[in-house]
């Protein structure tokens, strides 16, 4: 089974604003933001755990926001 993708209509309706669509988008992208944002914290000597930094998250967040604008949608090509 391949992966997941955001839907066409979904990209298409964030990049006129549409709201819920990119909270689709965000929420899409959410475990891999965490993945990303992940930090192995040490404790005490010995003792690490392994945490998402909240403030690396937000940035994460706002980056891909904030490049969903920049997305381009490429003409169709004519099928002969």
């Amino acid at each position: 089974m391949g992966k997941k993708i955001v839907p066409y209509e979904t990209i298409v309706k964030a990049l006129q604003q549409d709201e819920s669509a990119i909270v689709e988008i965000l929420l899409h992208y959410k475990d891999f933001i965490k993945k990303l944002a992940g930090r192995e914290i040490e404790k005490e000597p010995g003792q690490c755990y392994h945490a998402v930094d909240e403030e690396m998250l937000l940035r994460l967040e706002v980056k891909l926001v904030t490049g969903i604008s920049k997305f381009k949608i490429l003409p169709e090509k004519k099928r002969v």
